[in-house]
């Protein structure tokens, strides 16, 4: 059964697969020209389709002799990357955290002292400073710029093609920034505090599975990364970049 994630992107696909740029409504043109990053003869022929799973990307746009690859996200709280905790761990080693940075992150991760497991609250309110400590290393920008290349525009396969814009929303009312402007917000977001994150991306296990379920403990040994506050973030991002063309609800950062 596919999500409503999956029809919203099949909807974007339906908008420009097998189309000449003069048949889309203005917005999807400023949409196109934004992604290209060059504006369009109302002649050229488009298409576009799903990539597969395992891409960042969740469509790819076709246009002359170029394909540019487009990440699709809606909705609140957003899940941006999945990856299992060993793999992550194996990550953090090439980035250079030590070994008591890495435990930190795992003792922060499964949050269980003596069979007992603690929700993210109870674990982060009694370990502050070793939270602290995690931040402080993992938001250089140095650290940041491989791990949002690697949360939200490339994943863990090195196949993978790299992401080229974000479009957030439906088509009938979206933001659309491209990689640049995404990385330039982000790398100034620099607050230390809190829950363990690189710069505004939260991470935690898939799931605390506090209640022990055995359906879902093995979601325990994955490492989910979240971006709070999203929508509130794209708007944000289009508001400080210099060229925004606004249609009604649509902001289309160029």
């Amino acid at each position: 059964m596919h999500s409503e994630g999956y029809f919203n992107e099949q909807r974007f696909c339906k908008i420009f697969h097998d189309k000449y740029v003069g048949q889309l409504e203005p917005k999807y043109i400023s949409l196109l020209e934004t992604i290209f990053e060059k504006k369009l003869d109302y002649t050229t022929y488009i298409t576009c389709w799903k990539t597969f799973k395992t891409d960042k990307a969740d469509i790819v746009i076709h246009v002359e002799n170029t394909k540019k690859y487009v990440n699709i996200k809606s909705g609140k709280n957003n899940s941006v990357h999945l990856e299992s905790l060993k793999e992550f761990k194996i990550f953090l080693r090439e980035l250079g955290f030590s070994e008591k940075l890495i435990q930190i992150y795992e003792k922060y991760h499964f949050a269980e002292f003596l069979g007992k497991r603690f929700s993210a609250y109870e674990y982060q309110e009694n370990h502050q400073n070793e939270i602290k400590l995690f931040n402080e290393y993992a938001n250089q920008e140095k650290i940041l710029i491989q791990v949002l290349e690697r949360f939200l525009f490339k994943g863990t396969n090195n196949f993978n093609h790299e992401v080229d814009a974000i479009i957030y929303g439906t088509p009938q009312d979206f933001i659309c920034i491209r990689k640049k402007n995404v990385l330039d917000y982000l790398l100034k977001q620099n607050d230390i505090f809190g829950s363990i994150h690189f710069s505004s991306l939260v991470l935690q296990p898939w799931t605390r599975n506090l209640n022990y379920n055995p359906q879902y403990e093995y979601r325990r040994k994955y490492v989910q990364v979240k971006w709070h506050r999203l929508e509130e973030a794209f708007k944000k991002i289009s508001s400080e970049t210099d060229h925004v063309a606004n249609k009604k609800t649509d902001f289309i950062v160029c």
